[in-house]
């Protein structure tokens, strides 16, 4: 009688070598299962150390999650300080010399009326729109449009005031002309 249910089936006939050998590996499966879940295979609660273990595994995510946030954090601080020194550079080798003309120039910014001291020859250029007025770190910087452009492009929150030519606005005031001694 110390045949198992199993040698008992297979002489019977009613079960194959194959079917035992499945059977077999999936009880196998099903007790590791429920002692990887926690649980013995009498159904009890789970041991301290499963629970220690399970709280260590818990803590390690947690604290990976935490790495990786502030991973990404650091990343996004070094890319703002990394533009912000982009856009400095940008500045300081188009940036052309104002503050030292005679010309007043004047322009919007938010809904007021800014002005800054250009030579004539500046003057001029800004209003056939050939050069931008940028505003940054407090300060107002005359570039080239292409300068003003790049500028645009790496930071959109930059302001950049620009005079729009278009050619057929000069047409329709080609009758009268605009006195060289006028300034708003």
């Amino acid at each position: 009688m110390s045949n198992s249910l199993r040698d008992q089936l297979l002489k019977a006939g009613l079960a194959t070598q194959e079917q035992a050998r499945k059977a077999a590996h999936e009880e196998r499966r099903r007790r590791k299962n429920k002692r990887r879940k926690g649980a013995s295979a009498e159904g009890e609660a789970p041991s301290e150390t499963e629970q220690a273990r399970r709280l260590a595994q818990e803590a390690a995510a947690a604290q990976r999650e935490r790495d990786r946030a502030l991973n990404a954090e650091q990343r996004a601080a070094q890319e703002r300080k990394a533009l912000k020194a982009r856009i400095r550079d940008l500045l300081e080798k188009h940036s052309q010399k104002t503050g030292h003309g005679d010309v007043r120039f004047n322009f919007t910014h938010d809904s007021r009326i800014k002005h800054i001291y250009v030579d004539a020859k500046q003057q001029a250029q800004l209003a056939k729109g050939k050069l931008a007025i940028a505003y940054y770190g407090r300060r107002y910087h005359v570039l080239s449009l292409e300068a003003a452009d790049k500028l645009a492009a790496l930071d959109p929150e930059i302001f950049i005031s620009r005079v729009e030519t278009s050619g057929t606005g000069d047409d329709a005031y080609a009758d009268h002309p605009i006195p060289d001694d006028l300034m708003w």
